[in-house]
């Protein structure tokens, strides 16, 4: 029945726009874009992991492709977080003690970025207030 009606409510429209001889088409035109970020990381890694490491694993997300690997340059990463090369890197490095991300590195090639299941991460136990990995995170070459 409503299916009927929604037909019906067509059907006077386009007489309505054909009587008054105005057409006037809204059209839109954004890009849909969109990237997915796996809830379990927002669900405990991303208080884990820090504000700068779950920004950088955005824009990771956001690069990769099906194939869930990507290649931005450090410096691009840095332009779109606004972020310094320093804090870029320490962020990468979170993410990869914690086994979120594998990194390939070539010598002059850009890093290749590689986002892993979740079932392979590395999650440490809450060790009181404040506690998060980046103390470990330095330790790690």
């Amino acid at each position: 029945m409503s299916k009927v009606l929604n037909i019906m409510k067509q059907i006077v429209r386009k007489k309505q726009i054909a009587k008054n001889k105005e057409v006037f088409l809204v059209r839109d035109a954004r890009e849909k874009e969109f990237f997915i970020v796996d809830d379990a990381y927002m669900n405990g890694f991303a208080k884990i992991c820090g504000v700068y490491a779950t920004a950088v694993y955005f824009a990771l997300c956001r690069h990769s492709g099906k194939d869930q690997m990507c290649y931005p340059s450090i410096d691009l990463i840095m332009d779109k977080l606004n972020m310094s090369r320093g804090s870029v890197v320490k962020a990468l490095k979170i993410l990869e003690w914690h086994k979120i991300i594998l990194i390939d590195k070539i010598k002059g090639q850009p890093n290749v970025y590689t986002l892993t299941n979740k079932r392979h991460w590395i999650k440490l136990k809450h060790m009181g207030y404040g506690y998060i990995c980046k103390g470990e995170a330095k330790n790690v070459k």
